[in-house]
């Protein structure tokens, strides 16, 4: 398969179900390659993540009943909860203490904290006056001011995707290249595979 075009956002929903712990660890390591190099922002959903796996991630989402309880930089989600008054269990990696958190039933509360939040009502509203969701607001409101309503940025923005259309593809056309392209590119991989195992194919004639 040939992709046209480049995403700007990239969703794995469960994408390391039925896979052992180091095959989870260098996919979730490629897609943070992926994501690098081609400067777009990934979104994956993963159970049972690892300690190793759990820091391939620059940000953290933790989802209590529907409601917000966390977003933010992953490295700090663990000291964020225990601060609001639970602590992990002995040798619980980061991702599981997450989960814990939402489970009234899983998760473990310091003896010497007042008011713990507990219901997700109370979980949402402590992280919204957080400094943490300060930031957030923040970084929204710096890219509107950088990005929305600038007719510049949406001129130059056109202006790059004509230019990256070949010259015999229609302007309009989502795609980047034609489809007498697309069928040339197609064939000239499946010759350079042909000629790259030619003994086989040669032994698989006579």
């Amino acid at each position: 398969m040939i992709c046209a075009f480049m995403p700007l956002i990239l969703s794995a929903y469960s994408s390391t179900r039925g896979l052992d712990a180091s095959t989870a660890l260098e996919f979730a390591r490629a897609l943070r390659l992926a994501t690098r190099i081609s400067r777009l922002s990934t979104i994956v959903s993963i159970y049972q993540a690892s300690e190793s796996l759990y820091n391939c991630f620059d940000k953290v989402c933790v989802i209590y009943e529907g409601k917000m309880a966390y977003y933010g930089p992953a490295d700090q989600a663990r000291q964020y909860f225990i601060n609001m008054g639970y602590q992990p269990a002995n040798r619980q990696t980061t991702a599981d203490f997450l989960v814990a958190v939402t489970n009234p039933f899983g998760r473990i509360e310091q003896v010497n904290v007042q008011s713990i939040p507990r219901t997700a009502t109370d979980f949402a509203n402590y992280f919204q006056r957080s400094a943490l969701a300060q930031l957030n607001r923040d970084d929204i409101e710096s890219y509107r001011r950088e990005f929305v309503g600038q007719p510049q940025r949406a001129n130059d923005y056109i202006e790059s995707v004509k230019a990256e259309h070949s010259q015999h593809t229609r302007q309009k056309s989502p795609y980047i290249t034609s489809i007498p392209m697309q069928i040339k590119a197609v064939v000239v991989r499946r010759a350079q595979v042909l000629w790259g195992n030619r003994t086989a194919q040669v032994l698989q004639l006579v």
